[in-house]
């Protein structure tokens, strides 16, 4: 009786196997990496927390695990894959202008009009730059101007600010004035170096200028412990620097980087006073427009774009990105450019990937503003887009992303396993938001295109980026 139970029962068995899909061991098998992911997001950490996540393998073209994929999430600096996406397929040869003009002409040495400055929106512009190019003006044999040093900054409107910008980050220099004529990404970097104890510290400003005036208060002491302060008097719109605290003798110099008001300014500024100590004397005021007509050009010094969008997207910089952004406004709808007609062309990105524009939310280049709301499947879907239509463009992006573990944003993350070196990724962090959105190789060789956006999170940020790196493991180790 037992044998002919134990017969029955294997038949039984075997017939209800014989109906199974062929392949459902393998999908059983295969579904261990999404039953990994969802371990993960069950831990109490996101109990209060919104999440979206979905990982595409774009080799088998297949979705690997997907959450609230489609629910619209505040990016933060995910929004610069759009933005550094949009360059790339429509303005890829785009170069940023900065020009040297004038009204007048040069007569027995001096120039009879004013020197313009015309800036193009390049926000990778340096000292060292603009001290070059003043260089070569003084070369021409100009020993004094007879006018007024005028910056040009009809290029872009004249919003200072993005949409939903935060009025209490400043004077971050993660936000930054925006302007098409600025120095230094539109910031002053500020070094404090002990000096003799008991004495008021040394500070440096950078770019050199006048214009930025410092009320040192931080003191020399012989003790190890140091701590100061340094401010910027943003409240009056002025760039009068505050350094108030102490510094140990045997400290090291620090450094301080904060945004400048009205960085047109700034840069006039410096260049009148370059040119003073170059031996030309200035007879005229600082005056910035809208418009200032010309009758001559003396130099052009034009930027590539590739160095903007890399540290766009490789150092998550702000005004690289919200200029990239005017940047598609200015060559799609001309002079000013804004940050509206700059999201326009972003749409048209949008529906050449598969999506509906009118979807999203999209207000800036950055992804500063909380009014950005788009999806971790419109992400996926762009850069899958590039891979399949782009895959030049696409590879160039890939390359401008940080590596876990070894540069950019992600050096700090992660410095083992299988993820390790393997992750390209772009970032986004604000209070509450933590984003990670990019590609990486898992064992078979595949690519996998993937985007975690998660809000709404009482824990540290620290904590979500740990997990957020599990998946990262979980995915590369996966096949």
């Amino acid at each position: 009786m037992k044998s002919e139970r134990f017969l029955i029962s294997f038949l039984i068995t075997l017939f209800v196997f014989s109906f199974l899909p062929a392949n459902s061991f393998a999908k059983k098998k295969k579904n261990r990496t999404a039953k990994k992911i969802e371990r993960i997001l069950n831990k109490k950490v996101f109990d209060d927390a919104c999440v979206g996540i979905e990982i595409f393998n774009a080799t088998k073209n297949k979705f690997v695990f997907r959450k609230n994929s489609r629910k619209l999430f505040t990016p933060a600096s995910n929004l610069k894959l759009l933005t550094t996406s949009a360059a790339l397929c429509f303005i890829p040869d785009y170069k940023f202008e900065t020009k040297i003009l004038s009204n007048g002409v040069i007569v027995d040495s001096v120039l009879l009009g004013d020197l313009i400055f015309r800036g193009g929106g390049d926000p990778l512009f340096s000292y060292a730059e603009l001290d070059s190019l003043l260089s070569e003006f003084v070369n021409l044999g100009v020993k004094e101007i007879r006018g007024n040093i005028v910056g040009d900054v009809s290029w872009s409107d004249s919003l200072y600010f993005g949409k939903g910008w935060m009025w209490d980050d400043n004077p971050e220099p993660f936000m930054p004035y925006l302007s098409p004529l600025a120095l230094e990404e539109a910031t002053v970097r500020i070094i404090v170096k002990p000096s003799a104890s008991f004495s008021l510290a040394n500070i440096e400003v950078y770019p050199p200028t006048s214009e930025i005036k410092v009320n040192n208060k931080i003191l020399t002491v012989k003790e190890d412990t140091t701590y100061f302060t340094i401010e910027r008097n943003w409240q009056k719109n002025n760039n009068t620097i505050f350094a108030d605290g102490f510094i140990s003798a045997n400290s090291e110099p620090d450094t301080t980087y904060l945004n400048l008001f009205a960085p047109e300014k700034i840069f006039l500024f410096v260049a009148k006073e370059n040119l003073e100590n170059k031996g030309v004397r200035v007879g005229g005021e600082i005056k910035v427009k809208r418009s200032a007509p010309y009758v001559k050009e003396f130099f052009t010094f034009e930027r590539e774009i590739d160095s903007v969008i890399f540290k766009a997207n490789k150092e998550s910089d702000n005004f690289c990105a919200e200029m990239l952004l005017r940047a598609l406004a200015n060559e799609f709808y001309g002079k000013p450019a804004t940050a509206e007609k700059g999201a326009m062309v972003i749409d048209s990105l949008i529906s050449l990937a598969g999506e509906d524009p009118k979807k999203f939310e999209i207000v800036d280049g950055s992804g500063i503003s909380r009014y950005n709301l788009i999806s971790p499947d419109l992400i996926v879907k762009i850069l899958n887009y590039l891979r399949t239509e782009k895959p030049r463009e696409f590879e160039f992006l890939v390359k401008t992303l940080s590596v876990m573990g070894i540069d950019g944003t992600l050096e700090e993350r992660h410095k083992k396993g299988f993820s390790y070196g393997n992750v390209r990724a772009k970032t986004g962090t604000m209070s509450s938001v933590s984003s990670l959105s990019g590609v990486l190789k898992n064992k078979s060789g595949d690519t996998l295109i993937f985007s975690m956006m998660m809000q709404n999170f009482s824990a540290p940020v620290s904590v979500i980026r740990f997990y957020q790196d599990v998946i990262c493991e979980i995915l590369a180790k996966s096949k």
